[in-house]
């Protein structure tokens, strides 16, 4: 990823408790992939949809969180947004930043490989989450009409990390990184002040409990 197509970076600071390096178990996790390439190992990962509303109906958004057990407690935590509008962060997790690419192996329809990007990725230096975001974006959907409104994506975008945390408590504390390109732009930072303004007012970004 060129910093010239980075147009929006932030830092933030998530409040909680301490981390867990394990590659822990849950109904999120990432078995076995099909395609994959013999003799690599596996990234520690996790995939599944959050429930969210901001309007009259619910919506669901896709992540895929990449964990890297090797690093210490103190591995930022990466959300990466692409833009579109409605261009899925897949393309971002498969060709772009993310650990995973795919290749052709031959004519057939089945003839594909699945393996780690070859140069590196974002997951060597932190855990990075990809969300398809907004509802109706890639994996994401909607329950029976697309939202008309950013404001409406950026507090859906919100209650996913509240319910993302709420499963993975280990990030309260690390800190959190928003990433994106082109149309992200506009994501990104009206997130970001979505999540300083929660944190101002609730002292933590998931709800009490």
């Amino acid at each position: 990823m060129s910093i010239s197509k980075l147009l929006a970076l932030g830092a933030l600071c998530l409040a909680g408790a301490m981390a867990d390096r394990q590659c822990t178990s849950n109904d999120h996790s990432v078995g076995t992939l099909p395609y994959w390439t013999a003799g690599q190992a596996q990234p520690c990962m996790y995939a599944g949809t959050f429930e969210v509303s901001a309007t009259q109906q619910k919506n669901n958004l896709f992540y895929w969180l990449f964990k890297n057990t090797t690093l210490g407690d103190s591995t930022p935590l990466v959300l990466w947004l692409n833009g579109g509008p409605g261009a899925s962060s897949m393309f971002g997790l498969f060709l772009e930043n993310g650990p995973l690419r795919v290749s052709k192996t031959g004519p057939g329809m089945d003839a594909f490989k699945l393996g780690l990007a070859p140069g590196g990725s974002w997951a060597d230096q932190a855990d990075v989450l990809y969300v398809d975001q907004p509802a109706g974006t890639g994996f994401s959907y909607y329950q029976t009409s697309p939202l008309t409104s950013e404001a409406d994506g950026a507090k859906e975008m919100l209650q996913m990390l509240q319910g993302f945390l709420a499963m993975y408590p280990e990030y309260n504390k690390r800190q959190f990184i928003i990433a994106g390109e082109s149309y992200a732009g506009k994501y990104v930072p009206m997130l970001g002040k979505l999540v300083l303004d929660y944190n101002e007012q609730q002292q933590m970004l998931p709800p009490a409990q």
